[in-house]
Formats: structure tokens, C-alpha cells, sequence
């Protein structure tokens, strides 16, 4: 029988455990979806006319989280004319089923002390909030490739968007890790600096591999997640898993029906479990509460 409308938001409010497990993947993909083990959907939005299949596939699988990625988009954009051309996801949150978007900004760290540039990346911001009111942002802020910001001075920056605006936190582990590498920071230091003034968090991963045409370190959803992503990532959770709404898996259909990424998306639930079933024990000992304020210990 087909669970729809609030009865089946009612069923998944009563059985999935947050942080949810599932994929990124663009709509045409949704036969990835078909894996009992998908808690979670991160929809990469590629066109207008995707919204009218979102509505379809949210009615015959109500899942837990659903979450809808507008795209990217800059400063220099005109914002008005960017969620007009999206009206109909628009439409779509506005129907009440529990729906997230998402949106990756392009946008450069403010020097210190520069109130006028802060305050025009808050006006924007909440330009987007209210575009899609009702349904919870996250955001993603992509420093500008010219001319770069320290990265203290770009986590600062979107720790105070995070914090003013009330938006959620799209942490990209891959990104964030590929950018360490190539820009020369810790990434654990970053997260641990952004993380507590996000309401809430959507976890995704992916892979990265050094492209030589370029000279860096870039994402992909090719080949093995590395042992460094799982480790921000259980590192993400020691931190926050109480924040955590959604791990996502960059997946890539196949024939099928199957994807590459069914034995990560089991290894997320591993470590999700692992992280908080350790939690559980040591608050039953008030001798372990400082641990569970510095996050993961790593060999030096």
C-alpha cells in the first residue's frame, strides 16, 4: 500500500533515526533509490521541469530527510531573477512535506571590521530565506578562488552568516578537505570552528583526486572514498552528531538499478552508529563529559 501526505510523514517521523543515511545524485537518478538502506535524498537540481518529477518521487517514497540543491550561485547574480527560475520548487516546499534546499554561495571573506560587505551577504542571504520561506536553508559558502582569504578568516566569516542568519550548514567534507590541500590548512580546525554556530547540518561525501591538468586537488564521485573523509566525517559527529540531519553519499547509477556507493552508504551508518552508541556510554559518566567537548584525538 502506498504511504503518501502526512501519513507518511507521520510513519518516517516515527522511525528514521537522525542523522539519516542516503545519496546525492541528480534526479534522473533515482533508480539508486530503490535500496531499503536510502533514509536521506540530496536532489541535484539541473532544470526548471525537475520539480515536477521531485513531486512525483516524494509522493510514492516518503523519506525521512529530503533535501533539494538549487545550484550556485554568486554575489553578482541577480537573486531575484535566480529563484524566479525556480518558482516551482518554490511551490513544492511550500506544500509542507519537510522539505530542506540547499545552495552553494560564491562569495569572498570580508576583511575585518568591513560591516558594509557583511551586511550585503546577510541581505542576500535572507533574500534567499525568504524566497523559500517555510523551508529550512542550507548553505554552503565557497570562498572565491581570486584572491583568497586566510582560512581562519573564512571560517569566521561563515560561522557569523550561520549564526545571524539561522541557516543550516551544507558541509561538503570532500570540498572542504580538497581545499586544505590545496590552500594549506586543517580541515579538522575548520570544522570544529564552524560547526557550533550551524543550527543543524547536512553531511555530504564524496571522493578526491589530485587532476594534473590544474594542479590540485579537485572532488569527484569516482573511485573509493578516501580514509581522510571518514575521518572528518567521524570527527563531524563526535563534534555535532546531535546537529547532523542527513549523511549523504555522492552516488552514480548503473545499470541495474545498482550504484558504486551502496557499500558507503553502509559505512556511514557504521560509523553514525559507532559515534553515538560511544556517546551514549560515556554520558553515563560524568568523568568523560570533557571528551565529549574536544571532538576526535589525532596522532600529531
Amino acid at each position: 500500500m502506498e504511504v503518501t501526505g502526512d501519513a507518511g510523514e507521520a510513519r518516517h517521523r516515527e522511525v528514521v533515526m537522525l542523522p539519516a543515511i542516503g545519496y546525492t545524485l541528480p534526479v534522473s537518478a533515482i533508480d539508486c533509490l530503490k535500496d531499503p538502506a536510502v533514509d536521506a535524498v540530496d536532489f541535484l537540481l539541473t532544470k526548471p521541469s525537475d520539480a515536477t518529477q521531485l513531486a512525483a518521487i516524494s509522493s510514492q517514497h516518503p523519506y525521512g530527510v529530503v533535501n533539494i540543491h538549487l545550484g550556485s550561485l554568486s554575489l553578482t547574480d541577480d537573486v531575484a531573477r535566480w529563484c524566479s527560475e525556480r518558482s516551482a520548487v518554490q511551490q513544492l516546499v511550500a506544500t509542507g512535506w519537510g522539505t530542506t534546499v540547499s545552495v552553494s554561495l560564491s562569495a569572498q571573506s570580508p576583511e575585518p571590521n568591513n560591516d558594509a560587505a557583511m551586511k550585503r551577504v546577510l541581505e542576500f542571504v535572507r533574500t534567499l530565506q525568504r524566497q523559500f520561506d517555510g523551508s529550512r536553508l542550507f548553505l554552503e559558502i565557497v570562498p572565491a578562488l581570486k584572491e583568497p582569504a586566510t582560512p581562519q578568516r573564512d571560517a569566521d566569516f561563515l560561522a557569523e552568516i550561520l549564526q545571524r542568519t539561522g541557516c543550516g550548514w551544507l558541509l561538503n567534507v570532500a570540498e572542504i578537505d580538497a581545499r586544505s590541500r590545496n590552500v594549506g590548512f586543517d580541515p579538522y580546525d575548520y570544522i570544529a570552528e564552524v560547526l557550533p554556530a550551524a543550527a543543524s547540518v547536512l553531511i555530504r561525501l564524496a571522493s578526491v583526486r589530485f587532476e594534473k591538468r590544474i594542479g590540485a586537488v579537485v572532488t569527484t564521485t569516482e573511485g573509493a572514498i578516501p580514509d581522510e573523509i571518514w575521518s572528518l566525517l567521524r570527527h563531524t559527529l563526535v563534534l555535532g552528531s546531535h546537529k547532523a540531519r542527513a549523511v549523504v553519499v555522492a552516488g552514480r547509477e548503473l545499470r541495474g538499478g545498482e550504484t558504486l556507493r551502496k557499500s558507503d552508504l553502509r559505512h556511514s551508518r557504521f560509523i553514525v552508529d559507532r559515534v553515538q552508541g560511544r556517546q551514549r556510554l560515556l554520558r553515563q559518566n560524568p568523568a568523560a563529559q570533557d571528551f565529549l567537548t574536544r571532538g576526535t584525538i589525532r596522532r600529531v
